[in-house]
């Protein structure tokens, strides 16, 4: 036997009376157009580097921008379609607008910010955010037998 669930937003949007309501404004109550896009984030370190790998498909890297203050790192990217006279007339048309703002804490001092290096391919977004050299690391010095 199948189960169905019913929201209570579903069982408002049943009744009679929000019938005679255009689609935009059920999406509107719906959150649609409403709510901004959070892209999901993969983060990975290596021995010298952060990784953050962003899924944002839909976007192009002219969307992006990037920001680092202090210690935090802002990821944003907002993209419009826009209304071509003679095109078809949609019925309904959900993906012409996106937008998200991402931000992320990093250690203060850690990142060479002179360094760090973002590209956008398929549909993901990987920012390279590669780790200053400690004063340990610095002081390092090898030395060939000879």
């Amino acid at each position: 036997m199948n189960t169905l669930k019913i929201s209570p937003a579903r069982r408002m949007f049943g009744h009679p009376f929000f019938a005679s309501l255009p689609i935009q404004m059920e999406d509107m109550f719906n959150g649609k157009d409403c709510a901004q896009f959070v892209p999901s984030v993969n983060l990975a370190e290596s021995k010298g580097e952060w990784h953050i790998e962003l899924s944002a498909p839909g976007f192009s890297k002219e969307d992006f921008k990037l920001n680092l203050e202090k210690n935090v790192l802002t990821v944003s990217a907002e993209h419009r379609t826009e209304a071509r006279k003679g095109e078809k007339e949609y019925t309904r048309k959900e993906f012409s607008i996106g937008s998200f703002t991402r931000t992320f804490h990093v250690k203060e001092d850690s990142i060479d910010a002179e360094t760090i290096s973002a590209t956008y391919e398929n549909g993901i977004l990987n920012v390279t955010l590669p780790k200053k050299a400690t004063e340990a690391e610095k002081k390092v010095k090898e030395i060939r037998v000879g």
